[in-house]
């Protein structure tokens, strides 16, 4: 006695080479997602001190940028960034090793932003990445 399986891979192989071309762009949607979060929270003004006369110009809110997706073999990268010229004192309200005194523990800096947000981050990138693989 005798029994033969056969199998067609076919549309499994097409269907795994379409995910493949489809993982770069999930990646990317997936950055972006993350990069919007990002700047929305560094864009974010801590209450002002009691007391204070200083009349906030929004100006420092208006200097978080997020560039162009940049993709290279392996991945994909997108850069977020607070402009100098639109902000020339950005450096010293919200980065991490030349916040001046009076802002720190009160303004988050870049870097605490950054990890305050990596689970969602990396939720977020999972569920680009799942949409395409189902």
């Amino acid at each position: 006695m005798e029994i033969s399986i056969s199998v067609d891979v076919g549309g499994a192989l097409r269907h795994l080479t379409d995910v493949q071309n489809r993982i770069p762009r999930a990646l990317e949607q997936g950055l972006k997602d993350s990069a919007t979060l990002y700047r929305r929270e560094m864009m974010v003004y801590p209450p002002q001190r009691r007391g204070s006369s200083y009349r906030r110009t929004g100006t420092l809110k208006g200097s978080w940028f997020i560039g162009q997706t940049q993709r290279f073999p392996g991945g994909v990268s997108v850069r977020i960034y607070s402009s100098g010229t639109t902000a020339p004192y950005n450096v010293f309200v919200q980065k991490a090793g030349m916040q001046a005194r009076i802002h720190a523990g009160r303004w988050p800096t870049e870097q605490s932003v950054a990890e305050r947000l990596r689970p969602h981050f990396v939720r977020m990138i999972e569920n680009r990445v799942s949409a395409v693989m189902r």
